[in-house]
């Protein structure tokens, strides 16, 4: 399985450099017919579905300079020194390669890991008697060979040089809210539900109302109150959001502090299926315009 899955990785990088713009389009309608209600051929020259206009958002590279907000290590010090160090989870260590036995008298669980330069992979730690110091650099081993940008053609995640970074654990049942923010306004929060059972998802607009819509997996059918915090959660992603035309600003509220998660510039990638055509539409109208970033300085993005 594992060699079928390197080989699978290596088709996509030729396909990828001989005809991205082919190559998200089947991407887009192998995943909405395998995961959706609907399919559709993506129109990446003229979009209008907010698939669409991620996809084509990839396609005129314009993300490539935003590479340090992408990194996980380098961007706790940007976002620390927009929004303060008090919204940052502690970092207990960074490394470029494998764990050592050395290495765990610095560590204190219960802790995350996570690959620096990529997205989703994670690996918790509650206490000693969890930790097998071989599966963990088994798995460092497959992250820190895995170039996101290879895959997916998000050149944000291009040049990230390979790292894990450990942080503590701000709990295992943790929910993490999805601020959508369009032209540096928060139109939609995304929460996640059961994720290693029976994931659900669901969506809310900033006021809290609950919409009759989902992404990829099955909508919660049931309203969760709303977090103690939505109001800093709202501000902090707008301030966050504010240079850009896109951007999903996800945010953790537990025991009433809010911490930073990451900023994702390209949602599911630009393939992730709405439940109706009509709701990936409603949310491409909210990004109205494609910002340029090619001559953009990040450490002066927030300078404004």
């Amino acid at each position: 399985m594992k060699n079928v899955n390197k080989f699978k990785i290596y088709i996509y990088q030729i396909f990828l450099k001989i005809n991205p713009r082919l190559f998200y389009k089947i991407q887009h309608f192998r995943i909405h017919k395998k995961f959706g209600k609907h399919t559709y051929w993506p129109n990446i020259s003229n979009p209008k579905t907010f698939n669409e206009k991620t996809i084509h958002s990839k396609c005129i590279n314009q993300h490539k300079k935003l590479s340090p907000l992408v990194d996980k290590e380098s961007a706790k010090e940007i976002i620390s020194s927009v929004i303060g160090e008090q919204y940052i989870v502690p970092t207990q260590l960074v490394i470029k390669d494998k764990l050592e036995k050395k290495n765990l008298d610095q560590l204190s669980p219960p802790f995350i890991m996570k690959p620096t330069h990529l997205s989703g992979e994670i690996i918790i730690i509650n206490n000693e008697e969890d930790f097998d110091l071989d599966q963990v650099n088994q798995w460092i081993d497959k992250c820190l060979t895995t170039n996101l940008d290879a895959t997916t053609g998000e050149v944000q995640y291009r040049n990230l040089k390979p790292k894990i970074i450990i942080e503590d654990c701000l709990g295992s049942n943790l929910l993490d809210y999805k601020l959508f923010c369009f032209h540096g306004e928060v139109h939609y929060i995304q929460v996640d539900h059961d994720r290693h059972t029976f994931h659900s998802r669901s969506f809310y607009k900033p006021n809290w109302s609950k919409q009759n819509f989902s992404t990829l997996y099955p909508m919660k059918i049931e309203t969760i109150s709303p977090p103690n915090n939505l109001a800093e959660l709202i501000s902090i992603a707008e301030r966050l959001s504010k240079p850009f035309d896109f951007v999903r600003v996800d945010l953790y509220d537990t025991n009433g502090k809010v911490y930073f998660g990451e900023l994702t510039f390209h949602h599911g990638s630009g393939y992730e299926p709405f439940t109706t055509y009509k709701d990936d539409l409603n949310f491409g109208n909210l990004w109205q315009s494609f910002y340029s970033y090619k001559d953009l300085k990040v450490e002066k993005i927030y300078s404004n």
